[in-house]
């Protein structure tokens, strides 16, 4: 009789833990599937995603004085907010050889614009020629000014719509500190960087 009652008291242990075990397993099922419903809808699309202000962007003078040959510019992701442009130099002998693996210019990031990206434009390569170059080191030295200051222009106005691409202007004051940035105050080169493809001009 007593090992009857000790053979029950097994039983009724398995059963228990099987019971437990059963009603564990179901409840970390139902929150596996029990997230937000709008989890998925919630997220940005990868358009909304992709879309910001273009900065004003800068340099100093005598960054732009010391440069010997053509510079290839491509666009750089600072931060969630924020784009430059990293610059690289074309060799002494060969203009179109770019080894050097890292970038050797990089434009400073200034007050926002008025202008944004997003679908429908380009960020592409953005040249500057030697002879390009050579006008704006002659007006640097000209006028004696400090900084070299990359404009935006509105990507639905660009001469190649839709291709982001910058007016370039000089300046005295760091462009960090300015505002609404008013072009008047500035000295015009007449230069706008130039995109390739599809430029090949300046």
């Amino acid at each position: 009789m007593k090992k009857q009652s000790s053979l029950i008291n097994l039983s009724t242990l398995f059963i228990a833990i099987a019971l437990v075990f059963v009603a564990c397993n179901g409840k970390n099922s139902s929150q596996a599937n029990s997230g937000p419903a709008n989890s998925g809808s919630s997220a940005a699309s990868p358009a909304n995603q992709f879309t910001g202000t273009l900065d004003n962007l800068y340099t100093d003078s005598s960054t732009f004085l010391n440069l010997d040959n053509r510079v290839v510019f491509r666009f750089y992701i600072k931060d969630p907010s924020h784009l430059t442009l990293h610059g690289w130099f074309g060799g002494k002998n060969q203009k179109w050889i770019f080894d050097n693996p890292k970038h050797q210019l990089t434009l400073s990031i200034g007050s926002p614009s008025a202008f944004t990206y997003g679908p429908g434009d380009y960020f592409g390569d953005l040249i500057l020629h030697h002879s390009t170059l050579a006008g704006i080191k002659s007006l640097i030295k000209q006028n004696q000014t400090k900084f070299v200051i990359f404009v935006p222009i509105d990507p639905a106005k660009a001469t190649f719509p839709g291709q982001i691409t910058y007016d370039i202007y000089l300046g005295n004051d760091p462009l960090a500190t300015m505002v609404n940035i008013s072009t008047s105050k500035l000295i015009a080169t007449g230069v706008q960087t130039n995109p390739c493809p599809p430029g090949s001009g300046q």
